[in-house]
């Protein structure tokens, strides 16, 4: 299922302002939010890229890297999604992302599955902007 051209990101870069920390970091049976959601990623990606803009966040797995938003001021996710593709288009030439909450542990692979399948009807096809 690894077999495709799709990188997993996960967006762990709000500030948390209702929530009062890092709510990618909190614990939710005896595992950190952000870690029930790469556990579902890793079964399907074989890289993941975490967007953040906690300087605290680390992950020391060879196929999990961290970013920051390329953009300053927490302007919301629309950067967090941004900063993904130049991430994925620069480093790694992904023709695609798919985007994760860090704060949704509980989403049914299912979905992940069904946009892997989709993207093999586009494959090979490029539908990053060119500009």
């Amino acid at each position: 299922m690894k077999e495709h051209n799709i990188l997993g990101v996960i967006l762990a870069g709000g500030k948390s302002s209702r929530f009062g920390s890092n709510k990618s970091l909190s614990n939710l049976s005896n595992s950190k939010l952000i870690d029930h959601v790469i556990n579902k990623l890793s079964k399907y990606f074989n890289e993941i890229l975490i967007v953040s803009n906690d300087r605290k966040l680390r992950i020391n797995e060879s196929k999990i890297s961290v970013i920051k938003d390329c953009i300053d001021g927490h302007l919301g996710p629309l950067v967090g999604v941004l900063s993904a593709i130049k991430f994925a288009k620069k480093n790694k030439n992904y023709n695609w992302i798919m985007t994760f909450p860090c704060d949704t542990p509980f989403f049914d692979e299912k979905i992940i599955e069904t946009m892997i399948e989709k993207n093999n009807f586009y494959k090979g096809k490029d539908f990053f902007y060119q500009g």
